[in-house]
């Protein structure tokens, strides 16, 4: 289990069921289990993300960093890369470019938020725009963990 990830709030999501993501500003990001990370300015983005590895790799100094683009995707990189590994290190799944995906990281993704793996961080980053707003909505809906507004100062 992912010391980043409490298992309380991994038990009461569950048990809640489907509800809007908590939104929280870039200094008060925590990882969990799934992060959207929305809005057109980079540089507030890269500072939630470095929050969250730095989070991470203080509890778990191993912690696999996977990095996606979500525009050169190939269909199962995702499930490749959020399966357990064998020496039970976290994982943290960076995955950007998300207006420019492809159909296959939505797919992909879709299914991966009805049933996150366990110590898997899976970090959204989405810079705005119309395109994945299909998996914007979805993750709007079905997450019960921070979307962080990269806008928030």
């Amino acid at each position: 289990m992912n010391p980043a990830v409490p298992s309380s709030k991994r038990s009461a999501a569950k048990s809640t069921g489907k509800s809007a993501g908590k939104i929280v500003s870039w200094r008060e990001v925590e990882p969990a289990p799934v992060v959207l990370l929305s809005g057109p300015e980079d540089y507030l983005a890269g500072r939630a993300m470095e929050r969250i590895r730095a989070t991470l790799r203080q509890d778990q100094p191993d912690t696999e960093i996977v990095r996606l683009d979500a525009a050169t995707y190939a269909a199962g990189e995702l499930m490749l890369h959020s399966s357990p590994s064998l020496f039970g290190e976290a994982k943290l799944i960076e995955a950007s470019n998300l207006a420019a995906m492809n159909d296959e990281f939505l797919i992909d993704t879709l299914a991966y938020l009805t049933d996150t793996a366990p110590d898997t961080v899976l970090v959204l980053s989405h810079g705005g725009g119309n395109r994945g707003k299909k998996l914007l909505d979805a993750a709007a809906t079905e997450l019960t963990y921070p979307r962080v507004p990269s806008s928030m100062r």
